[in-house]
């Protein structure tokens, strides 16, 4: 007859019981020094544990897997030498990867140039977007838009960029679905749907006064863009000289 398995049968075998031999007994093995091993069930959690960790899965994942609440439970189970650590990045050095690791090799060879050459001297930092270059200083303060970059005054897009102009495009058709999508919900009088609408509004806004002056034939390549606050995009030149304004809202263009 079948029968459930209890506590018993899985922590009885993994320790020698009563003169009864235990799991590793059975099959002769031992301890590095010759001494038995023994060992409780909640040791396995930690063992299943560690080869996670050894293999790769990532915090979020093992704490999904063990069925914990917080990521920051798994500290108690991460039994890694700082060798093992280490190991995983000595590879990808040793094999010379040109991931997020180790940069690419024409990046290690490029020439050092002088701050005040540097064509965003305009700030202090800056760093890439999907739609061009960040002006915000994170060592004063994180982002405070969560990376909605259209959104944001501090973002400066740079005219010859075809990719990130092309980026610009697949946003714009984004979010002109999105707009249709919440405009539908607003009409059914679904809760928060004019947020949605007053936020992809302002957005398709926002991008088609960049693509307005990107497809502009008469401004030079390698122009910095930037929309501020007020949805008026600024164009500036190498020295960040204002050269005009068109406003999102009416595309007026004032020289």
């Amino acid at each position: 007859m079948f029968k459930y398995v209890a506590y018993g049968d899985i922590a009885q075998p993994l320790v020698r019981h009563d003169g009864r031999p235990s799991i590793f007994d059975d099959f002769d093995y031992q301890e590095d020094d010759g001494s038995p091993i023994e060992l409780n069930s909640h040791s396995l959690r930690h063992y299943l544990n560690m080869l996670a960790q050894m293999g790769g899965m990532s915090s979020a994942e093992i704490a999904l897997f063990s069925g914990r609440k917080d990521v920051s439970q798994n500290r108690a189970y991460d039994h890694m030498t700082s060798d093992e650590v280490q190991e995983p990045i000595s590879r990808a050095l040793q094999a010379g990867m040109n991931g997020n690791l180790v940069a690419p090799e024409p990046a290690r060879t490029r020439p050092l140039i002088r701050r005040s050459n540097f064509q965003l001297s305009v700030g202090t930092a800056a760093h890439t977007t999907e739609y061009g270059w960040c002006m915000h200083d994170f060592a004063s303060e994180p982002c405070q838009l969560h990376r909605d970059c259209i959104n944001c005054e501090e973002q400066v897009c740079i005219k010859g960029e075809a990719h990130k102009e092309a980026n610009l495009r697949s946003l714009k058709a984004e979010t002109e679905l999105l707009l249709t999508a919440a405009k539908e919900a607003l009409s059914e009088a679904e809760y928060g749907a004019d947020a949605w609408v007053a936020h992809q509004t302002q957005t398709l806004e926002r991008v088609e006064a960049l693509l307005k002056i990107l497809e502009d034939p008469q401004v030079a390549s390698g122009a910095r863009v930037r929309v501020d606050f007020t949805g008026a995009a600024l164009i500036t030149d190498a020295h960040v000289r204002p050269i005009k304004f068109i406003r999102s809202r009416d595309r007026k263009t004032v020289k």
